[in-house]
């Protein structure tokens, strides 16, 4: 679970850097950041089948991320 909620927690800092990107590498760096936040969606989704598969609930609720993600906050 812990692995499940750090994955959600990357995938908003992702997005939200993908929001905010500015500069003369925008459209590269925009795209880039898509390409990743998409990916994260995939993972994301592999890691919940997976618990389910081993007989565990995902828990994937806002709170619950914002609370055990263990990762440093993007600024």
């Amino acid at each position: 679970q812990a692995t499940l909620y750090e994955i959600i927690d990357q995938k908003h800092a992702v997005h939200q850097a993908h929001w905010n990107v500015r500069g003369p590498q925008f459209i590269s760096l925009h795209e880039m950041l898509g390409d990743m936040y998409g990916e994260l969606n995939i993972l994301i989704d592999q890691v919940a089948e997976r618990k389910l598969a081993l007989g565990k609930p995902a828990d994937g609720r806002p709170a619950e991320v914002s609370s055990n993600a263990n990762l440093s906050p993007v600024t």
